[in-house]
């Protein structure tokens, strides 16, 4: 007699499969958290130190050895980045059938994208965003350029800290590290290749959809904050398309509009913002990460920033705006000031 299996059966025989076999390892496993393209991260439990850890596992084929090349890559990648809104790196091995593995911080949150579904003031987006910024400045000291950065990539914390998720497709510049245990260098490799477009359509830089690799640096990821930060005010990216085609000509074409065409409460200095460190043209975006913090910050303080030059009037707005209690007490003095002169005359 022939039985069937079901289809949901079969599923469930193949993630089974699929688990990877952590018995030479000090990790227990726990569950699945998510599946990439090469990799599948799990929950796991550290049994040494008794702590939860995300293990991230090759489960694709890699009879080249490839694969886990890209994989230990990612793995160095990580490690070079010891920043608190970087997600840290405990980890690398083997498992018994040669696949690599790698452990990491369980992060427990929700990510950026669904953190401003709740409508959050905008103070908190902006310093989330600063945070951001942040973050990638550090990683550009150490010479790592994120690629994909966008809101889907960014985890907010329950105390409202912010961690940059996925660096796996991360490129390293001047890719040459220095050894200290061996007084060598090590050349740490990220394979891509010329038309070869890597990152997420919707946040990318003009040079990424065009497919230029070799152009893909600091200031693609300055444009890609600067396109998160344009989802934090709008609640969309820069550009849209009815087709992935026309999405990436519209980016390759020019600046995006201004987000006061979405929402006209925006302020421009804050716009502005957006706009320098989205703009078409890598000379004419911040210099550095760090620059777009800073600026963001000092919106936050109502100080001038770098992307809105301001004309005597705005100057004397933002002034007063910032100093509306001496204003108020100015204001009644010379009103009382008034008065009492007033009733004396009479």
């Amino acid at each position: 007699m022939t039985r069937f299996v079901s289809d949901s059966r079969l599923d469930h025989l193949r993630s089974l499969v699929d688990l990877p076999d952590l018995s030479a390892t000090k990790y227990a496993l726990l569950r699945r958290i998510a599946r990439g393209g090469m990799g599948t991260v799990y929950l796991a439990e550290d049994r040494d130190l008794k702590r939860q850890v995300a293990l991230k596992v090759l489960t694709v084929p890699d009879p080249s050895g490839h694969l886990a090349g890209r994989m230990l890559t990612e793995a160095r990648i990580f490690a070079r980045l010891e920043h608190p809104a970087i997600v840290p790196i405990h980890d690398v091995g083997r498992l018994p059938d040669g696949r690599v593995y790698y452990t990491m911080k369980y992060v427990q949150g929700q990510t950026f994208t669904d953190y401003l579904a709740g409508d959050p003031p905008l103070p908190d987006r902006l310093r989330l965003v600063q945070q951001v910024c942040q973050a990638v400045a550090f990683a550009h000291s150490r010479n790592v350029v994120h690629r994909d950065l966008k809101p889907d990539n960014i985890m907010v914390g329950a105390f409202g800290e912010v961690l940059v998720m996925d660096w796996g497709v991360a490129k390293v510049l001047r890719d040459v590290a220095a050894r200290a245990d061996e007084g060598t260098e090590d050349t740490v490799e990220t394979p891509t290749s010329d038309g070869y477009v890597i990152g997420t359509l919707a946040f990318m830089s003009p040079e990424q959809a065009e497919g230029s690799v070799e152009d893909v640096d600091e200031q693609s990821d300055i444009y890609m904050a600067g396109a998160t930060l344009y989802y934090a005010l709008t609640g969309r990216a820069p550009f849209s398309g009815a087709t992935p085609l026309e999405l990436r000509k519209k980016i390759m074409e020019g600046g995006p509009p201004s987000p006061r065409q979405f929402n006209d409460r925006i302020a421009r200095p804050l716009a502005a913002i957006c706009l320098k460190a989205t703009a078409r043209l890598k000379e004419k975006r911040y210099l550095r990460a760090e620059n777009m913090a800073l600026d963001i910050g000092r919106f936050l303080t109502q100080e001038p920033v770098e992307a809105y030059p301001e004309n005597l009037f705005q100057k004397a707005g933002r002034w007063i705006a910032k100093n509306q209690f001496v204003v108020y007490l100015v204001v009644v003095y010379l009103i009382v000031r008034a008065l009492i002169f007033f009733l004396l005359k009479r």
